[in-house]
């Protein structure tokens, strides 16, 4: 029987899928098998940490996956490599990222301002204005870049998306160090508790030598952990602070339905996000307007700019910042720029 179809999953089958999204681990981890019951969470760890660095090998990013999907903030640590891996880097004239990096690091090459502004507007576009972009520039080397300017295409695209290609055509090139970090492993348990405590995961457990499973409710998990513990070592559900070296938990056997653990975390890489159409620069104006009305006619670039981006969410903030400029005529973006007359400043 293949224990990856299994209807439940144990916690450490949950986890292993969560980190790695590695068939192989959720079978590793499964209860039932010879000598699984003696195998520990840190067993399944290793498996899990190596599933995990393969993906990102070929190009899938789990742990940021799972960072992006919590909507918690990403912590980012400097990249430190071991002295002797400098030292090697040295001799070879490389750097030392090239030869040393593991799942949670990630390389950002040096910025190119040109480059995210087109790709920016480009999320932003209706998909007709998309459509005439990707037509000019399919099948395109970089050296023919210069050509798309010339092309009928070019002259169908609107003028903002016009001034941005042609920006990114003249781009110069860009010179900085690369910039080399470290993503902070995702905090699994904390999350999967969270997702019991909001009912999106649906747990089922049974009280020690209780034949009869119960459903865990929210209000159950609002006093419990995820942590591994007892004698097996392996994931378990305690009263919090009561985590013990011996039993197998204050909930035993903690199960959830599998579809549900592939509906939260599924097994294909997800969608890259885009800006939703719908944040144009009209709408960023009407929020504007607004907040002149409710300052007296007054506003700073700054301030608007986060005043528009906390009503749009993932609004540009150069574009918010040159909009304030537009309708107050204020030309410095901190809070002491020129108040002009407020009457003239002030939302008509």
């Amino acid at each position: 029987m293949d224990r990856f179809l299994d209807p439940f999953w144990n916690l450490d089958q949950i986890r292993g899928w969560a980190c790695s999204r590695d068939p192989e681990v959720v079978r590793f981890a499964a209860d039932g098998l010879r000598g699984a019951l003696n195998r520990p969470s840190s067993s399944i760890d290793v498996r899990t940490a190596y599933a995990a660095e393969k993906a990102k090998q070929a190009g899938r990013d789990v742990n940021l996956e799972l960072w992006n999907a919590s909507g918690w903030p990403l912590p980012e640590n400097a990249f430190v490599a071991p002295a002797s891996m400098e030292q090697f880097a040295d001799e070879l004239g490389v750097p030392v990222f090239q030869i040393y990096r593991d799942a949670s690091t990630e390389v950002q090459p040096p910025r190119c301002e040109p480059t995210e502004a087109l790709l920016e507007a480009y999320a932003r576009a209706s998909e007709f204005e998309q459509n005439i972009f990707v037509s000019l520039v399919r099948d395109s080397h970089p050296g023919e870049e210069p050509s798309w300017l010339a092309r009928p295409a070019y002259g169908a695209l609107s003028p903002e998306m016009q001034q941005l290609l042609a920006s990114y055509v003249n781009r110069k090139a860009v010179h900085g160090p690369y910039r080399v970090l470290r993503h902070a492993p995702f905090p699994i348990e904390d999350y999967l508790l969270q997702l019991c405590r909001r009912g999106v995961l649906i747990a089922h457990a049974n009280l020690s030598e209780h034949p009869v499973a119960r459903t865990l409710t929210p209000a159950d998990w609002g006093g419990l952990e995820i942590v591994v513990g007892g004698q097996q070592r392996r994931l378990s559900v305690w009263r919090i602070g009561r985590v013990a070296n011996s039993g197998k938990g204050d909930f035993e056997n903690v199960r959830v339905e599998r579809d549900a653990v592939l509906r939260e975390f599924p097994a294909e890489t997800p969608p890259a996000q885009r800006l939703p159409i719908a944040a144009t620069d009209d709408e960023a104006r009407a929020v504007i307007r607004q907040a002149l009305n409710d300052s007296g006619g007054f506003v700073s670039q700054e301030k608007g700019a986060e005043i528009v981006r906390d009503a749009i969410p993932g609004f540009p903030k150069k574009r918010a910042m040159r909009l304030v400029k537009e309708l107050t005529g204020n030309d410095k973006p901190g809070p002491k720029g020129p108040r002009r007359n407020h009457a003239d400043n002030r939302a008509r």
